[in-house]
């Protein structure tokens, strides 16, 4: 395979590809995400000691959390998922250059999306998605259809904005719109951030009943507040 030719073909790149000494793609390390750090130092014991263990990667944007986590999880199968083709074609490659083999891809509009949340998983990782999606709590639930767990990184709106009410005043948070031909932006013009406060109801509403807060942090690009949450049903 000519890694830099065929890297060079699909560019431009967001996220960077690193080869033994050598990087392509573009500037965003996905491989030293603390986020994917944390998720793996949670759960790698769990997939040591439980068979079949299946991941579901909502967002897989192109693929380099996907090479960490199938690298770090060579027994477990993930099932990565993204809305754009662009990606998935990217995600692909990235993982074909790191010869793995524990990792299918498929195309689907999470909003919409019921198939998937059919199969069973271990657990769900969703690092940078739900902040895109017009009806959070309605991927949520579908969630908690799946798996016991989930891992959710997502940005949140700040209380002194959240002043949009969702289904009637259950749910505070703030409309934001998306720049839909931007690949990091979602597939629909808005979307809803909820608050703290909310996204926790959210998530207790989904039917999970334990939630870890690991981190509170500001996003580079000012769009709000993030959080870093586990989820579990037990």
């Amino acid at each position: 395979m000519n890694i830099e030719k065929n890297i060079d073909t699909l560019a431009p790149w967001i996220t960077k590809i690193r080869i033994n000494s050598n990087e392509y793609g573009g500037d965003y390390d996905a491989y030293n995400d603390r986020r994917v750090n944390f998720f793996i130092e949670k759960f790698r014991d769990d997939s040591l000691n439980t068979d079949n263990f299946s991941i579901l990667e909502c967002g897989c944007l192109e693929g380099g959390h996907t090479v960490k986590i199938a690298s770090e999880f060579p027994n477990a199968q993930i099932h990565a998922v993204d809305a754009r083709h662009d990606n998935l074609i990217k995600a692909k490659l990235h993982t074909e250059i790191f010869n793995l083999c524990n990792v299918k891809f498929d195309q689907v509009d999470l909003e919409t999306e019921e198939k998937i949340f059919g199969n069973k998983y271990s657990t769900i990782f969703c690092v940078g998605l739900l902040y895109h999606l017009r009806d959070p709590e309605v991927f949520l639930k579908k969630c908690a259809t799946s798996s016991d767990n989930l891992w959710l990184s997502t940005v949140i709106s700040s209380e002194k904005e959240a002043n949009h009410l969702e289904k009637n005043g259950s749910y505070r948070g703030k409309i934001y719109h998306e720049p839909v031909d931007h690949p990091l932006s979602g597939v629909r013009p808005t979307s809803f951030f909820p608050s703290l406060g909310t996204l926790c109801n959210m998530i207790w509403d989904a039917g999970f009943q334990k939630i870890e807060l690991y981190e509170q942090t500001l996003t580079p690009n000012g769009n709000g507040p993030a959080v870093l949450i586990s989820a579990a049903k037990h």
